[in-house]
């Protein structure tokens, strides 16, 4: 068979020794197949057919390759492609880098958490647009203005209850480390009820479920600066604020009971509800164990104590609910409508996942899965984990460090049946780790994490390389569809003349072509030429030069 294949390409002009022939047959078996070579010849043009009759003299090696001296026409050049980093170096990995590892920070478009439930999420908020009269406010009743004039003759005004939007939203956003998944499900959330035409007013809460003193509340979620509130703050007699929590139900005080005293002192005043961000299939893992109910309301609004509780299947007298009803919802259209009806109405009926407070206090928080070695904490997680968790994590570990918005492209690329619940086995894994890098003076960042080597060694030996060479362009044509479109990040383009110090191209999680960077408006930094810099001093350490930490 290699004696043919040998005659059939000495016929095409290509001949092969015995050694070539076994390197191209590898590189025919082992290179992806979707992959572009780097340069093409073009095929050189045939004369004209009536060159050819006027026999008019052909250039010197213009189509004969034997020519002496006959230059081969220029190779057509590639799309310049730049890489794309999460992160950029901190300090001590490894010091200064060289020229081509330097790189310009730039917004990059991001995802929507809520793309498609957006407005069908707006829609289901509709029962809870409603207008009732205000005992504080007055306004002018024109119609019985003028039949009070048109009676008595007199200039008589005539005034009614002013009718307002008749809730007001109390947005409490859990802003500990686990939560940073979900920060852009936080934002969207308050975008929503603040574009929903439901409520008076939006105010927006963090709140620390981590601490020793938890729960408290700050002024800014995500930033643990200012007077902190105890929860009593939020209290309504009146029954007119609606509290809603948005929680993935991880920190501490979500299973010591802490939590649940302060939502059950909410529920008994005003309408209260905890917004999961986990998928239903994690809630079970999580401080937050439910059950679902079927429940009843009695009144508009008022306090969620104030529902009968049933057991969907079971008569009453057999089971009963004890605790304190707190709804836990779904980000989805279906559950938030049957809770904004039962809010909105006083008759309204609707099977609702409750807390089931005392089911959580009597449970023992999981370990995690990061203690002791990373070869055993590798293993650990691979026993416990899904194969999509495990496969994602290789890819995370490929181009790691990387921050929340990489995280979920990368997820995304994957595409099914790989979902965000993969992606929260990952994050709370024990694997990854804060690497957040010295980033003063640049754009606004947040945390990105990173692998430990030997963890990173042992994900990437399962992972084709095909199979990354697929993600990163998946990640680069989303990018491309998502420019103005979308919510933007930080991300660091590789440049010669950057002012931040990248990892190696392999790191990268997306390649980049000049024309997509020149919509992202960073086409004039490409062509400007490298910064010169002075070398480091002799004998110093990693991390001590003049550009440690990507300054």
């Amino acid at each position: 068979m290699l004696g043919r294949l040998r005659e059939i390409l000495a016929r095409s002009g290509v001949d092969l020794a015995d050694e070539e022939l076994l390197d191209v047959l590898w590189l025919a078996r082992n290179l992806p197949g979707d992959v572009d070579p780097l340069a093409r010849r073009p095929a050189p043009a045939a004369p004209s057919r009536q060159a050819a009759e006027q026999g008019e003299p052909r250039a010197p090696g213009a189509d004969d390759p034997a020519q002496p001296g006959a230059q081969p026409p220029p190779a057509v050049a590639p799309h310049r492609l730049f890489p794309l980093h999460a992160a950029p170096r901190g300090k001590g990995s490894g010091g200064p880098e060289p020229a081509p590892h330097r790189a310009h920070a730039l917004r990059t478009p991001g995802l929507h958490v809520l793309p498609s439930r957006h407005l069908t999420l707006g829609k289901a908020l509709r029962p809870l647009r409603q207008r009732l009269p205000d005992r504080l406010r007055q306004e002018l009743d024109v119609a019985r203005t003028v039949d009070a004039m048109a009676e008595t003759g007199l200039p008589e005004t005539v005034t009614s209850p002013a009718r307002s939007r008749w809730l007001s939203l109390v947005l409490l956003i859990d802003d500990g480390v686990s939560m940073v998944l979900w920060k852009r499900l936080a934002s969207e959330i308050r975008t929503l009820m603040e574009r929903a035409g439901a409520f008076r007013d939006v105010r927006v809460f963090g709140l620390d479920t981590r601490g020793p003193h938890a729960p408290l509340l700050s002024n800014r979620p995500y930033r643990r600066q200012g007077p902190h509130l105890p929860p009593a703050a939020l209290c309504d007699p009146t029954g007119g604020t609606l509290v809603l929590v948005v929680s993935d139900g991880v920190g501490d005080a979500w299973w010591d009971g802490r939590m649940s005293e302060a939502a059950a002192l909410w529920a008994r005043r005003q309408p209260t509800a905890i917004l999961q961000a986990l998928p239903a299939r994690l809630w079970a893992n999580s401080g937050i164990a439910t059950r679902p109910w079927h429940v009843t309301s009695v009144r508009r609004g008022g306090p969620t104590t104030a529902w009968h509780v049933t057991d969907p299947r079971l008569p009453a007298d057999l089971v009963g609910f004890d605790s304190v009803p707190v709804p836990v919802l779904e980000p989805t259209p279906a559950a938030v409508g049957d809770w904004a009806r039962l809010v909105a109405s006083p008759s309204a009926t609707a099977v609702l996942p409750l807390w089931d407070i005392g089911r959580s206090a009597t449970r023992s928080r999981r370990a995690g899965t990061g203690q002791g070695q990373d070869a055993e904490a590798v293993l650990r997680f691979r026993g416990a984990a899904s194969p999509e968790a495990y496969r994602l994590a290789a890819h995370l570990a490929a181009v790691a460090p990387v921050t929340p918005p990489v995280m979920r492209m990368v997820q995304e690329a994957l595409g099914p049946p790989t979902d965000t619940g993969h992606l929260v086995e990952v994050f709370l894994g024990g694997l990854m780790h804060n690497a957040a890098a010295d980033t003063a003076g640049r754009l606004p960042q947040p945390e990105f994490f990173d692998f430990s080597d030997d963890a990173r060694r042992i994900l990437l030996g399962t992972l084709p390389a095909r199979e990354l060479l697929r993600t990163t362009r998946l990640i680069a044509e989303r990018l491309a569809a998502c420019v103005r479109h979308s919510p933007s990040f930080t991300a660091w383009v590789a440049h010669p003349g950057g002012a931040a110090a990248v990892d190696a191209p392999e790191r990268s999680f997306a390649q980049l072509e000049e024309r997509l960077l020149k919509r992202l408006g960073v086409a004039t930094c490409l062509d400007a030429p490298p910064v010169d810099r002075p070398p480091p001093a002799a004998g110093a350490g990693a991390g001590s030069g003049p550009d440690a930490g990507g300054r």
